[in-house]
């Protein structure tokens, strides 16, 4: 624990919290788990399809956090970095689910690509979004909904900054052809 006594501020940086955590300064971490629980969970939801699964998702996102906070690299991407853990591990959970489900590691192939995204009924937050690609729907809630840039999106998806304008505008698109995209537009 950290032996100072004042509580982290909204004025700290995340890579300047970091460092805190690194020198395993409970504050710290818990000023940035404040601060991203939110982003966090709506993600989760949107690759886990429920919000029971999203918590045990960002709760095992955290302690990763924590656990490797000595090899977190300071250059101001930290929700980037807590996403990318967030969107790995909730690929790991499609490829369990479909050793369980098949009883196949050749079936391994297909879900390994990107997490496959569950079905949005009553998701609410996501129900505009059910007529997109898992593709599409993921872009844009990062785009839209997480105000995040093309770089930060390219950096926890793989996707060049290019291919990612495109989806944006094609799923924008499709929402607009079925009417739901009027709170949909991204921040320029």
């Amino acid at each position: 624990m950290s032996s100072d006594p004042r509580p982290p501020t909204t004025q700290n940086t995340d890579d300047s919290l970091m460092t805190q955590v690194q020198r395993s300064d409970q504050r710290a971490f818990r000023e940035l788990f404040s601060r991203y629980y939110d982003a966090a969970l709506r993600y989760a939801s949107l690759l886990c399809g429920n919000r029971e699964d999203a918590c045990d998702l960002i709760q095992d996102a955290f302690v990763r956090v924590y656990r490797g906070a000595a090899q977190y690299k300071m250059q101001g991407r930290f929700r980037g970095w807590l996403f990318t853990i967030i969107r790995n591990l909730a690929a790991d959970r499609v490829k369990r689910q479909v050793v369980r489900t098949t009883g196949s590691p050749a079936a391994l192939s297909a879900a390994a690509k990107a997490p496959a995204l569950p079905a949005r009924e009553g998701n609410a937050p996501f129900e505009k979004l059910a007529g997109l690609t898992d593709e599409q729907r993921e872009i844009i809630v990062l785009r839209v909904v997480e105000e995040m840039t093309y770089a930060e999106i390219a950096s926890i998806t793989g996707l060049r900054e290019e291919n990612l304008r495109q989806i944006v505008s094609r799923g924008l698109s499709k929402l607009r052809e079925e009417g739901a995209s009027n709170e949909l537009q991204p921040a320029e």
